[in-house]
């Protein structure tokens, strides 16, 4: 092959060889916007798995305490309920029109 023939070979795979580069390139910077978008995505779950843990572990705890507590049973009943034992009395506080 003369030298212009080896030239021109030269040349065409420098071209490939940067064109394949470049392809490289882009498709790392595309996979690590996704790699940050999904790594967010996994933490924010993560968080919430744990928030949804402990609201579990606390409902757990009151169920148990319902179950053998009667004291537990007593404040549900009060709180959620309204409800009173025998004999007491239950007091309501008069809301204002001025307030």
């Amino acid at each position: 092959m003369n030298r212009k023939g080896q030239s021109v070979v030269y040349t065409v795979f420098i071209m490939i060889f940067l064109l394949i580069s470049t392809g490289v390139v882009i498709y790392c910077m595309m996979v690590g916007k996704n790699r940050d978008k999904s790594r967010k995505f996994l933490t924010s779950k993560t968080d919430e798995l744990a928030k949804v843990v402990a609201e579990q572990k606390e409902i757990n705890a009151e169920v148990e305490g319902l179950k053998n507590d009667p004291k537990v049973i007593s404040r549900v009943a009060r709180e959620r309920f309204n409800l009173c034992e025998e004999g007491e009395i239950i007091l309501k506080e008069k809301k204002n029109k001025q307030e």
